[in-house]
């Protein structure tokens, strides 16, 4: 097989899946984020800006931006993420606007390629390096060749979001213990009344509401990766009892682990 050449900057995929229902809480990423809504509504907050994600909306974020998602209508949404890395040098992206809408009659190739890129990368076949790669190139000049159709962001007013942005990446980071009120308001300069409210503010969710959905992320990971049982998966994401665990699991997702776990694997077969 010839060698890509050096130029081509294609990216390497790190992370894909097609995310069903459920609540996201995220932070800070090393890698560029793509993330392609197929139904529901999900606001990405950016410091003081909020983008809306409905159907048809692409956004892309380079790495190292502190951010944070909240779904809108969590019992009908899905979307699909990725996650991948390109040479500091290149300038690929440089041209791409944060967000995207993508016209109706460009949505079901969006859906077809990206599914298929989830597809190759869950089965990890001989060279789906380099076709996620190339299909992900291919969804990316689709964007950019819809890049006018800019979504504009709302200014949103947070006063201490620059402390909730700080305390954010340490809740990431000690998501399996059992972290109070207290230790976080303290960690991020704040009382804790005015804490749980500029958190919420910021974040759309009270800060156990978005330590538990850390934890269900994480949860969901294992259960896709790793040969675990429920009881391990939810002592190893935090969760203090197996009863814990699923009762917040079910609330977040919509369905208990296991059933979850059915679904997912009916999806990537």
């Amino acid at each position: 097989m010839p060698d890509v050449p050096a130029n081509l900057h294609l990216p390497k995929i790190v992370h894909a899946r097609c995310q069903i229902g459920g609540r996201i809480a995220s932070y800070v990423d090393r890698e560029y984020v793509f993330m392609y809504c197929e139904r529901g509504e999900v606001d990405f907050r950016i410091e003081a800006r909020s983008y809306r994600l409905i159907p048809g909306v692409v956004l892309l974020m380079a790495p190292h931006v502190p951010h944070a998602l909240s779904a809108i209508r969590v019992a009908n949404q899905q979307y699909i993420v990725t996650h991948f890395k390109l040479p500091p040098e290149s300038t690929l992206l440089r041209s791409f606007p944060m967000a995207v809408q993508i016209p109706k009659s460009d949505r079901a190739f969006m859906s077809q390629r990206l599914h298929e890129l989830v597809k190759e990368w869950t089965e990890r076949r001989t060279g789906y390096d380099l076709t996620v790669s190339g299909l992900m190139i291919e969804v990316l000049g689709r964007v950019l060749r819809h890049s006018a159709a800019g979504v504009q962001p709302v200014p949103v007013v947070s006063k201490a979001w620059r402390n909730i942005e700080g305390v954010i990446p340490w809740i990431h980071q000690r998501s399996r213990e059992p972290l109070s009120i207290d230790e976080m308001s303290a960690k991020a300069g704040l009382s804790p009344a005015y804490f749980c409210k500029a958190f919420k503010e910021y974040t759309g969710r009270s800060p156990h509401n978005y330590l538990n959905s850390i934890r269900v992320e994480n949860a969901r990971q294992l259960l896709c990766d790793a040969e675990l049982n429920c009881t391990e998966v939810g002592s190893r994401v935090g969760f203090p009892s197996v009863a814990a665990f699923s009762k917040i699991f079910r609330k977040t997702v919509g369905m208990s682990p296991s059933h979850w776990v059915e679904e997912y694997l009916a999806r990537v077969r």
